[in-house]
């Protein structure tokens, strides 16, 4: 559906000899009150921005896809070992924690020598960064699982592959990802997508990354 991206208005889909093109109502209706947008929003130029914009998303949102099935087979069948890692680590960090308090307090008690405690406290600090490194990797990993298995990007990614794969794009698979166009004046055109959060932060990740 094509709306004005001014008065919000549909607009209406007119034809000028050989040209169709987009009106907004209100600019055609009322005179006095014309909308910015104007009446010569050619629709073959509207098509060709809304269908290079959807295809450059599938394309994205396929390889992201792609992505996260590659990180998943690597850990395929290792959810539980990796959870039960990250409690590993956890539990160690906590230890780690109440060692640097203990050496704290043994040093400035007297009790413990200041090249000593230098020394400790490094080493815990060199083992609290190495674990901590380890425990995002594995959230990352354990992440990438789960958003493999996620039934809407799943059907989502299925229906991309068949538009990317189609001969032409069909109003059925334009309506499928594409909630609404706005156009405004200057030929400058907002496409409101159906993506959810999720889906929208993976294409928007994988664009970042090219």
């Amino acid at each position: 559906m094509v709306h004005c991206g001014v008065c919000g208005r549909i607009m209406q889909r007119q034809k000028n000899s050989r040209v169709i093109y987009y009106a907004c109502f209100k600019s055609v209706s009322n005179r006095e009150t014309a909308c910015p947008v104007g009446e010569r929003f050619i629709e073959a130029d509207l098509e060709r921005i809304v269908k290079n914009d959807l295809l450059e998303k599938l394309h994205l949102l396929v390889d992201a896809d792609d992505r996260l099935h590659e990180a998943a087979a690597s850990t395929e069948g290792t959810e539980e070992n990796l959870r039960f890692r990250m409690e590993q680590i956890e539990k160690r960090l906590k230890q780690i924690s109440v060692g640097r308090i203990s050496a704290y307090e043994r040093y400035a008690e007297g009790r413990l020598q200041r090249d000593i405690y230098l020394i400790e406290r490094d080493k815990m600090n060199t083992e609290s960064d190495s674990l901590s490194a380890e425990k995002e990797r594995l959230e990352k990993e354990l992440l990438s699982l789960s958003q493999s298995r996620n039934r809407e990007l799943t059907e989502t990614c299925d229906m991309a592959h068949r538009t990317l794969t189609a001969d032409e794009l069909t109003n059925e698979m334009l309506l499928y990802f594409i909630d609404r166009v706005n156009v405004f004046s200057g030929m400058r055109v907002e496409i409101v997508y159906r993506f959810s959060d999720e889906i929208a932060k993976l294409i928007e990740q994988e664009n970042t990354s090219e």
